[in-house]
C-alpha cells in the first residue's frame, strides 16, 4: 500500500518524499513512478522483536536512528510527516522532536501479543496528531491499547486496490471435484488446519474436493507446517489437498477456484477475502476482526465462527448444494468490492486526512 498511497499524494500536486530503511523491491517500483526516494538505515520492529529482550534491543539501536530520522526531516522539512506503518517508531519521535505533524497508518494487529508487548508497539502512537487504520476492527484494537490521555484523531481508512486483474471469468456452476483455495503464509494465524479438517469431513460424507494451498512458510512455523502434514496423513488427505507454496499469480489461482476460504483466527483487513471477491469467487471467511467488516454474511459471502471445521463444511456444503446462491454471493461481493474498497476512493480519503491536518493545523 505504501506505493499507491504515495502516488496518490503525489498525483494531488503534493510534493512527496518516500524514506526506506532499506532497498528492495518497493524502492524500484517507486522509483519507476518518478517519486523522490531515500534509503535511511533506522531499525525496523520484526516480529522477532515482540519480546521483552527484543524490545530491549531495539530500543538500544534507536539512538542513532532518531539522528538519522531527525536530520532527513529538517533536510526535506515537510508539512506532515505520514508513517505507512509502527514497525519504524524512531519516525515518530523524530516529527515530534521536529514539531512537525505526524499521520500514522495502522494495519496491524497484534491482539494475541502479550499485554505488555502491545502496549510497547502501540506507544509511540500517543506522539501522532491522527491515526488511520484499514478497519474498525484495528482501530479498536488501537483504541484499547492507547492511554486515554492520548488525545489523536482517528480515522477507518480501508484499503483500496485496482481490482481490475483479479476478474478473468465469471463463475462456473459448482461441481465436483469442487476446488477450493485458500491462500496465504502457512502459520496458525491463518487457519490452514481448520480447512484441512473440513475437507476431512467433506470426503468422509462423500464430496469429492481438491483443496490448493497457496502460499510459503512463515519464518518460525515450519512446526505448524509439519502439524499441518500430520492431519493430512491421519486424515488420508493426499489425494485431496495440493501444496503449491508461493504464488506470483494470485490471479490465476483465483481463476481455478470455485470457492476461496479465509478461516484465519486473526485478520485486521483481509485482503484475500477482497481480492477473491474481486475474481467474481463466493468466499467463506471467519468471523474475526476486519472479516466482518469486508463480507456481509448471507449477502457478499458466509461468516462461520473461527476455528469450527463443522461450521465451515456447512458453509462450503451450502455452496456446493445450492449453484444459484454461490453465483450470486460472488456476483454481490464483486460489485461490493469495486464499489467499497476501490483505488480511488481509497487514495481521496488518504489525501483528506493528511491535507485536514497540513491546513486545520492542530
Amino acid at each position: 500500500m505504501a506505493l499507491v498511497t504515495a502516488e496518490g499524494i503525489a498525483q494531488s500536486g503534493n510534493v512527496v518524499k518516500v524514506v526506506l530503511p532499506n532497498s528492495g523491491p518497493l524502492e524500484s517500483k517507486i522509483r519507476d513512478v518518478d517519486i523522490d526516494i531515500e534509503l535511511v538505515d533506522v531499525p525496523v520492529l520484526r516480529k522477532s522483536a515482540l519480546t521483552i529482550t527484543g524490545m530491549a534491543r531495539l530500543f538500544a539501536a534507536s539512538v542513532t536512528g532518531v539522528i538519522k530520522a531527525i536530520r532527513t526531516i529538517r533536510d526535506f522539512d515537510p508539512d506532515v510527516v505520514y508513517a505507512n506503518t509502527i514497525t519504524q517508531p524512531i519516525w515518530f519521535l523524530a516529527a515530534k522532536i521536529c514539531r512537525r505533524k505526524l499521520v500514522c497508518h495502522v494495519r496491524e494487529s497484534e491482539s494475541g501479543a502479550h499485554p505488555l508487548i502491545r502496549k510497547g508497539l502501540l506507544l509511540p502512537l500517543a506522539l501522532a496528531d491522527d491515526i488511520i487504520t484499514n478497519s474498525m476492527a484495528t482501530l479498536e484494537f488501537v483504541r484499547q491499547s492507547l492511554s486515554s490521555r492520548a488525545h489523536v484523531e482517528m480515522h477507518v481508512v480501508y484499503n483500496g486496490k485496482d481490482w481490475s486483474k483479479y476478474f478473468r471469468n465469471e463463475p462456473r456452476p459448482i461441481q465436483q471435484p469442487v476446488r477450493i483455495l485458500l491462500v496465504g503464509r502457512v502459520s496458525p494465524r491463518k487457519g490452514q488446519d481448520v480447512a484441512l479438517q473440513a475437507v476431512g469431513i467433506l470426503r468422509r460424507r462423500g464430496i469429492d474436493c481438491t483443496l490448493r494451498l497457496a502460499g510459503d512458510t512463515f519464518p518460525g512455523y515450519e512446526w505448524f507446517e509439519d502439524e499441518l502434514l500430520d492431519i493430512e496423513r491421519r486424515l488420508d488427505l493426499s489425494t485431496n489437498v495440493k501444496h503449491v507454496g508461493f504464488v506470483d499469480d494470485i490471479p490465476k489461482e483465483l481463476e481455478w477456484a470455485d470457492i476461496v476460504l479465509v478461516p484465519s483466527r486473526q485478520e485486521p483487513f483481509g485482503t484475500v477475502a477482497a481480492e477473491a471477491m474481486a475474481a467474481m469467487r463466493p468466499v467463506i471467511v471467519s468471523g474475526v476482526e476486519g472479516l466482518t467488516e469486508i463480507v456481509e454474511q448471507g449477502r457478499t459471502g458466509l461468516v462461520v465462527p473461527p476455528d469450527s471445521p463443522e461450521e465451515l463444511t456447512h458453509a462450503i456444503l451450502r455452496l456446493v448444494m445450492n449453484p444459484l446462491i454461490a453465483a450470486q454471493l460472488a456476483k454481490n461481493g464483486y460489485e461490493r468490492v469495486n464499489r467499497d474498497f476501490s483505488l480511488a476512493k481509497y487514495k481521496r480519503q488518504i489525501e483528506s486526512v493528511l491535507m485536514s491536518r497540513k491546513i486545520g493545523g492542530d
